[in-house]
């Protein structure tokens, strides 16, 4: 399946996870402003392939808001190994995410039955599921590519060659052990492995 394809079946994951969810959100209190998810408790992860939308979407901005974010995903994928919580690179001054149209499932699967604060969201089990469920579809869908925190996956394909390698196919985990390892990545198709195994072994292990 080309990158372009996979593109469109992204989104096409992202609205049938919508529109399963709505029986479970209706009584949510997320609204615009509210942004202890992407600051606070939530763990801004994406794949490459949602890194890739996300960087599409940046070379439609002007040059110096281009500029702008990129600066600000060079200083988050610094600033990351030294703090657990850090405010996403793509919250402005009112906390109204700039990538709202193209954000990563992460932040999509994300709703809560009670204000966070520090306590996190609180989400309806059959929601979070229903979540789980539809990031192993992400992953079936960029199983050649990576997950990880959003400013260590831009930052690898801002550089040219690894973006290149990933378009192409041919970006393999031994051209990025050092990175794996120095930013916890995770290997989409090993992932998916071990949890073939896991769901496995929980089948046979059943009387």
């Amino acid at each position: 399946m080309s990158v372009g394809a996979k593109k469109k079946k992204l989104f096409r994951i992202y609205k049938e996870f919508a529109k399963d969810a709505r029986k479970y959100t209706k009584n949510i209190v997320c609204k615009p402003g509210c942004a202890d998810c992407c600051i606070d408790v939530g763990s801004i992860d994406v794949t490459t392939l949602e890194g890739l939308v996300i960087l599409d979407y940046l070379k439609t901005l002007t040059p110096p808001k281009q500029t702008f974010f990129q600066d600000q995903i060079k200083r988050n994928s610094e600033e990351k190994p030294r703090h657990r919580r850090l405010r996403c690179p793509f919250l402005n001054e009112r906390n109204i995410c700039s990538i709202y149209k193209v954000r990563p499932f992460s932040c999509r699967k994300l709703f809560s039955v009670e204000t966070c604060g520090e306590k996190g969201p609180v989400i309806p089990r059959a929601l979070w599921e229903l979540g789980e469920k539809t990031v192993q579809k992400i992953y079936q869908l960029d199983d050649s590519g990576f997950s990880g925190h959003i400013s260590y996956i831009l930052m690898l394909l801002y550089n040219h060659k690894l973006r290149k390698s990933y378009l192409s196919g041919e970006l393999s985990p031994s051209q990025l052990m050092d990175v794996i390892r120095k930013y916890n990545l995770i290997v989409n198709r090993e992932m998916l492995k071990k949890q073939r195994i896991l769901k496995l072994g929980t089948f046979r292990s059943t009387p």
